[in-house]
C-alpha cells in the first residue's frame, strides 16, 4: 500500500512541482525589500550619503579620511597615517578622524575601520534607512525567515514520507534525493546575501554616477542637487569608487571580511556595519 495515498512517482512529481514555487517564493521575500515608498525630493542629500549607498560605512569612512587627505591635515606615509601640523577642522567628522590617528600614525585600513564603526556613520545609515534609500536591517532576519519556511515545511515533508518508506522496507533512494536537493536550497536562500539598497537607493546611485560622468540629472531628480558631487573634489570620486580611484591614488585599504554588504549585515542591530566591498 502506497503512504499517504500516493505511489511514489506522484510524490516524487508533487514534491519536484513545491520545490521551485518554493524557491520562486524566496525570491518574491527577497524582492520585496528593495521596495520602498517614493522618496520626498531631498535636496539635503549630501556626499556621505551618497558613500554610504555606494559602499557603505566603509565608503563613508574613506570619504572623511580623504577629505583631511585633501586639506592637508593628514599625510600618507610607508608606515600609515601621520597628522601634520595643519589646523584641524572643527566639524565633528574631522575630529573622529583625528582622534583615529595618533601622533605616531596608524595604519590606513585600522583608522577606516575605526571610523566607520562611529556613531556619526552610523546615523548616516540610519537617515538612508528613514528616507527610504537602504534597506532597513531589521527586516531582513523576518524575511529571511519567511522567506525559507516553505522549503523547511517540504523538507519536514519530505522527511517524514523518507521515514514512512524506510520502516515499511520500500527504496528511499528517490527521497533521499528530493531531500538533498531540498536541504542545498534551504542553505541558499540562507547564505544569499539580502539587498542593501531600496529600488529608490539604486535610483539616487545611477543619477550621481552620471553627475561624475558628465551628463547631470535633472534639477532635483531623485533628491539630488549635482552641486553635491561637483563641489566635492576629489572625495566625490572616492564616495562612489573608493581610495583607489583618488587622482592621487591612494591605496585602497586591505578588508578584514566579507565586507558590503555582508558585514554591515553582521550586525544586525546597526546599520553602521564595519567593511565594505566595492558594490559600483
Amino acid at each position: 500500500m502506497d503512504p499517504w495515498g500516493l505511489s511514489e512517482p506522484k510524490f516524487l512529481a508533487l514534491y519536484a512541482t513545491a520545490l521551485p514555487v518554493a524557491l520562486l517564493w524566496a525570491s518574491a521575500v527577497r524582492s520585496t525589500l528593495r521596495r520602498s515608498g517614493e522618496p520626498a525630493r531631498d535636496p539635503s542629500v549630501d556626499l556621505l550619503d551618497l558613500a554610504f549607498l555606494a559602499g557603505g560605512a566603509h565608503r563613508v569612512a574613506e570619504v572623511l579620511v580623504a577629505r583631511q587627505l585633501d586639506a592637508g591635515t593628514l599625510r600618507l606615509t610607508a608606515r600609515g597615517l601621520l597628522p601634520t601640523a595643519a589646523p584641524v577642522p572643527t566639524g565633528e567628522a574631522d575630529r573622529i578622524v583625528s582622534r583615529a590617528v595618533p601622533t605616531r600614525g596608524r595604519p590606513l585600513d585600522r583608522v577606516v575601520a575605526d571610523v566607520a564603526g562611529s556613531p556619526l556613520v552610523a546615523e548616516v545609515g540610519a537617515r538612508l534607512v528613514r528616507t527610504g534609500h537602504v534597506v532597513d536591517p531589521h527586516a531582513v532576519g523576518r524575511a529571511r525567515a519567511w522567506a525559507v519556511f516553505p522549503l523547511l515545511v517540504l523538507a519536514a515533508v519530505g522527511l517524514v514520507r523518507w521515514c514512512t518508506e524506510l520502516v515499511a522496507g520500500a527504496s528511499v533512494d528517490w527521497d533521499t534525493t528530493a531531500l538533498g536537493l531540498t536541504a542545498l536550497a534551504v542553505g541558499w536562500v540562507r547564505r544569499r546575501q539580502p539587498p542593501i539598497r531600496t529600488a529608490a537607493g539604486d535610483r539616487l546611485l545611477r543619477a550621481a554616477r552620471r553627475v561624475i560622468a558628465g551628463h547631470p540629472p535633472a534639477p532635483g531628480e531623485f533628491g539630488l542637487d549635482p552641486a553635491v558631487l561637483t563641489c566635492a573634489g576629489p572625495a566625490a570620486l572616492v564616495a562612489l569608487h573608493g581610495l583607489n580611484a583618488h587622482p592621487d591614488h591612494l591605496p585602497d585599504p586591505p578588508e578584514a571580511g566579507a565586507g558590503w554588504p555582508a558585514g554591515w549585515w553582521r550586525r544586525g542591530d546597526s546599520v553602521a556595519g564595519s567593511s565594505s566591498p566595492n558594490v559600483g
